[in-house]
């Protein structure tokens, strides 16, 4: 049997390319595997060493045996704090704040006291780096204020040494930076290779959960935005923390995609400085700076809702006549399909052409908006930059487009606008449907509309008129 180094598939003759992966010369003569083709040889089962079934009554209760990790946000959602034994993976862009998070993390667990531990008896983290040398680490650590007494280095990327030595320190949590990096002694294939992520993810798990460790892994992403790696290491792990954001943009999401110990539908705020990831309580205190600037075409606020919470939006757009034969659409923190489609149906519903025009969009702070109630801002946006008119700051634009040009309400639309009226905005252009979200009592100006072409028809119609007045014309 022949067996490939970088797929593990199994061919019963040799070839100079595997037919599975196309990787060349990696086809090795396994004689061993000519027994049992799934390389594991079959053992006889009899009573005495079958596995015994026991009532779950019998199982001890482990809800309170979690260490705080110092971020309350975090512990609640991971149900209290982290669980004994527990297996967390973090992913990201490279040089979205992986490790500062992890270090940080590190030294929040070991500053806190736990009532459970006697006398002088402190908390330990092994972090085990495959990326950086021990120097880079400790100039992090530094810089960030970290507690470099309570914190294990151990640099290697054999994952039997890994856990050797975890079975001898006995910390509370193994940090791996990261898990490509890593290799088992057992597995003949190559580093960072699917066979070799999902090896060592499980001997981690088998290792490590028994001797109640907690394991945080650190992974890259692909290109397309997803975990590098085959998909059992999301299965495997109790849960999955997602760390995204712009590199030119201080803020940063912590998304919980996966979660075995809470809900999935909370979301951290952070700001990246010089001395790390700090939480953010409202990240509209940040963004109201924003309204105070000079009023400029293409720019238009919205609300949007994620996770349960809502933001303030700021969409700023550049519409320029195209100088290539085909217009282009480029958007940054908005789905580019997204704009295409509202580009087409705004060609459509609108006197506004956009037919040879460049549409660039992004949002501030390049904050990523997956709700569609920012379509009714985009377009304002659009619209403003094309007829080169500011819309007032203290307006708010909420609502979704349909292909017909039709305004559609959205989720959470009266706690959006009572936000709203709280940071100061005067008036807000909403769906019809939705105008009567707010009370009697507000404050807020509210604009029903049922289509874009009253957008446009109340913003932009004397567009003409007003060019010549600004020129001094009668």
């Amino acid at each position: 049997m022949f067996l490939c180094s970088s797929c593990n598939k199994i061919s019963q003759k040799w070839s100079g390319r595997c037919l599975l992966c196309q990787a060349w010369g990696t086809l090795e003569a396994r004689p061993d595997m000519e027994e049992n083709v799934h390389g594991r040889r079959s053992k006889t089962m009899t009573f005495e060493n079958t596995p015994k079934p026991f009532l779950l009554s019998s199982v001890e209760s482990t809800a309170n045996q979690k260490h705080k990790t110092g971020f309350g946000e975090l512990d609640a959602i991971l149900g209290g704090g982290l669980a004994m034994g527990s297996l967390l993976l973090l992913g990201g862009e490279p040089g979205i704040g992986k490790s500062t998070i992890a270090l940080q993390l590190a030294d929040s667990m070991v500053k806190t006291r736990d009532p459970r531990l006697r006398g002088d008896d402190v908390y330990k983290i092994l972090y085990v780096s495959g990326e950086e040398n021990p120097h880079q680490i400790k100039n992090r650590a530094e810089r960030l204020g970290v507690d470099t007494n309570r914190i294990q280095i151990l640099a290697t990327t054999c994952i039997e040494e890994i856990l050797e030595v975890a079975k001898m320190e006995k910390p509370i949590m193994v940090i791996l930076d990261s898990i490509q990096t890593l290799y088992s002694l057992d597995i003949p294939s190559e580093i960072g290779s699917p066979n070799q992520i999902r090896g060592v993810a499980q001997k981690i798990l088998d290792t490590l959960k028994p001797l109640g460790i907690s394991a945080l892994i650190l992974g890259q992403i692909t290109k397309e935005g997803n975990l590098a790696g085959p998909k059992m290491l999301e299965h495997l792990v109790d849960a999955v923390l997602y760390l995204e954001g712009e590199k030119d943009s201080a803020i940063r999401i912590l998304r919980v995609p996966k979660n075995r110990f809470g809900t999935t539908s909370e979301i951290l705020l952070f700001k990246m400085d010089e001395k790390g990831l700090r939480p953010i309580s409202n990240i509209n205190e940040e963004a109201i700076s924003n309204l105070e600037t000079q009023a400029i075409s293409g720019s238009a606020f919205t609300f949007i809702s994620d996770s349960g919470k809502n933001f303030l939006l700021e969409v700023q757009s550049l519409v320029t006549k195209t100088l290539f034969g085909y217009p282009q659409r480029k958007a940054i923190g908005i789905d580019p399909n997204r704009l295409q489609i509202l580009s087409a149906v705004m060609s459509k519903y609108t006197r506004t052409q956009l037919q040879g025009a460049d549409i660039h969009l992004s949002t501030a702070g390049a904050i990523k908006s997956y709700d569609t109630a920012s379509d009714l801002a985009i377009a304002a946006a659009i619209l403003s930059s094309a007829h080169n008119i500011p819309l007032d700051r203290k307006t708010l634009f909420i609502g979704e487009i349909g292909l017909g040009g039709e305004l559609k309400n959205t989720r959470n639309l009266q706690s959006k606008l009572k936000e709203a009226e709280k940071l100061g905005f005067n008036q807000a252009w909403i769906p019809e449907t939705g105008k009567h979200t707010l009370s009697d009592k507000s404050q807020l100006k509210i604009y029903p509309i049922r289509t874009i072409a009253e957008l446009e028809a109340h913003h932009f119609k004397n567009n003409k008129i007003q060019r010549a007045v600004e020129n001094g014309l009668d």
